[in-house]
């Protein structure tokens, strides 16, 4: 029984290798392609995606000269290829990586999956372009143009960074350095600019645990707190006056901020000008 099965493994790899080869560019194979211009264009086999390859038994061939009145002609079986190929989701999801990637240098970028729903098929001589919305990321439509056919398909793409994240519940003012980790965080949909360095930030406000930290939620550390000794400069036309005051809230430099005059105990907006000095216009 072992040496029927290896005898018929041989005999079938035989018959393969003496089939003659025929390219075609149609979704058939017709009779004057597999014997020569002198046969009709009666198909013979259709279906033909590009890119297959399939074997056409003598039997087969034979039939088809049958139905159309011809004597049996073909001595061999024949091999037939369409020329082209498919363009598979991989390819695309390789080629849209390239683009992001291209586009946001300073990101981690990862096509997660492509989906075009129909096969999308190049021809021999044909040159595709591929239209993606480089503006978005998650799920996105792009379209494939192969001459005036636009294929669309669909892709969902993420993008990462390293940034910072709550550890704990944080309060305004505190330390961020003490209080977040460094993670990969997906900003595909992120809101603000990520925070890439606490040093020197305080939170503005409140947040839980897990909070991702973008920049418009902190605030550079204050050089000066509610109780500091600041010296406050009044400017009234060509008059200037100093005295010592007290801060009634955190100094950050550029930014305006409660003093108090402890003679009058008259409470003050200043701006912050840093090194102490409060100046209130």
């Amino acid at each position: 029984m072992k040496k029927i099965f290896i005898a018929a493994i041989f005999t079938m790899y035989a018959f393969i290798c003496s089939a003659s080869f025929v390219e075609i560019n149609g979704e058939c194979v017709h009779l004057y392609e597999l014997l020569g211009d002198e046969y009709p264009a009666s198909p013979v086999q259709c279906g033909f995606q590009p890119g297959d390859q399939r074997l056409i038994p003598l039997g087969v061939i034979n039939a088809v000269l049958k139905r159309s009145g011809l004597p049996a002609a073909a001595e061999s079986s024949y091999t037939v290829y369409r020329a082209g190929y498919k363009l598979s989701e991989e390819v695309l999801r390789q080629e849209l990586t390239a683009l992001y990637t291209e586009k946001y240098t300073d990101k981690e970028i990862s096509v997660e999956s492509v989906h075009t729903g129909r096969d999308i098929f190049i021809m021999p001589g044909m040159v595709y372009k591929l239209d993606a919305d480089l503006g978005k990321f998650g799920s996105v439509q792009g379209y494939v143009k192969t001459g005036t056919v636009r294929n669309s398909f669909t892709y969902v793409v993420k993008a990462f960074e390293e940034g910072y994240v709550t550890s704990e519940k944080v309060l305004p003012g505190d330390n961020l350095v003490e209080k977040t980790v460094k993670m990969r965080i997906d900003v595909s949909n992120l809101r603000g600019e990520l925070l890439k360095e606490p040093k020197d930030q305080v939170a503005s406000r409140s947040f839980p645990k897990g909070r991702v930290l973008t920049t418009d939620m902190v605030e550079p550390r204050p050089e000066r707190v509610k109780g500091d000794t600041v010296l406050i400069i009044y400017n009234k036309g060509n008059v200037r006056l100093e005295i010592s005051g007290i801060a009634e809230g955190n100094a950050v430099i550029g930014k305006s901020f409660l003093v108090r005059n402890p003679s009058s105990g008259a409470v003050l907006s200043a701006i912050y000008e840093g090194n102490g000095r409060a100046v209130v216009n």
